[in-house]
């Protein structure tokens, strides 16, 4: 039993406030709609994958996330061979082997974080961003891109 009372609904079907304002926002407000983008832009560069799993598509959200976090666990594993088993991490670094399969890795990589770039621009939704934002913020989330990538 709750003693709050029940919510207040909007004709729509949708509550009063909003309790998810990246994935349904509030589309009528040019500076909210900046700052959306702008957090959009950062999180797809920190962590790419995390604005399709707030504000878009989740499928391809969990993908790139999918990937991120395996790519985090596979450089800290290089690293720890790196620290504690010299040996071998000098021998895997010599067969071409892995040499080609790391290179594929990052190919496929850069792939889905361009992928996951425009995607992240689809949302943005240019067309409702302030004048300075609208032209902004798609550059910046290809420049830091770029930067990130071929760096």
């Amino acid at each position: 039993m709750t003693l709050a009372p029940p919510r207040q609904r909007v004709s729509a079907g949708r509550p009063l406030i909003e309790t998810l304002p990246l994935r349904n926002p509030e589309s009528d407000s040019p500076p909210f709609m900046g700052r959306r983008a702008w957090w959009l832009v950062a999180i797809n560069f920190l962590v790419p994958g995390s604005a399709q799993i707030l504000a878009g598509n989740r499928r391809l959200g969990r993908f790139g996330l999918g990937a991120t976090l395996l790519g985090w666990v596979l450089v800290l594993l290089a690293a720890g061979l790196a620290l504690f088993w010299r040996s071998a991490m000098i021998t895997l670094a010599g067969n071409w082997f892995v040499l080609t399969l790391v290179q594929v890795l990052l190919i496929a990589y850069v792939v889905l974080w361009v992928v996951l770039t425009i995607d992240t621009i689809r949302l943005l939704q240019v067309v409702r961003l302030p004048p300075v934002s609208r032209f902004a913020a798609p550059i910046a989330a290809l420049l830091v891109l770029s930067l990130a990538a071929w760096g």
